[in-house]
């Protein structure tokens, strides 16, 4: 099963897992901010091919509107800048096929942008006070 964590702030982390369950049990001891479990799809195949399904869903929740978060081996999370990386024939073959759940669509069209400019944070900042001093 292929399932989305949303978060409040327009924040979604997509996963896999053939215990939703647990898994969601999981999400909610690791991850601090609150958010709703979502199924995406179900799927019957191969490991690579549920890897195939969840970059595919990765990319059509950043055409939603969604900031794409993930975390690392070390249980950092960071910002998915580009969904397109990783990406091979396969894989854009399940996006053309897949659709963004209407339910799940974003109640704040242009929330994606505030949390783009809060997740980058310093980065945003440094840019606007470089301009400020080349100006």
């Amino acid at each position: 099963m292929l399932y989305a964590l949303l978060f409040e702030a327009g924040q979604v982390y997509i996963g896999q897992t053939t215990d939703a369950k647990r898994r969601e049990k999981e999400h909610r001891r690791a991850w601090a901010a609150p958010f709703r479990f979502a199924q995406l799809e179900e799927m019957t195949g191969t490991q690579r091919e549920a890897e195939d399904h969840e970059y595919a869903w990765r990319h059509r929740a950043a055409s939603a509107g969604y900031v794409v978060v993930a975390k690392s081996w070390a249980g950092a999370t960071f910002v998915v800048t580009d969904t397109r990386n990783r990406m091979d024939e396969a894989r854009w073959a399940i996006v053309r096929r897949l659709r963004w759940p209407r339910e799940l669509r974003m109640r704040r069209p242009w929330a994606w942008f505030w949390n783009w400019i809060a997740w980058q944070g310093g980065a945003v900042a440094g840019v606007v006070m470089g301009l400020r001093v080349v100006w």
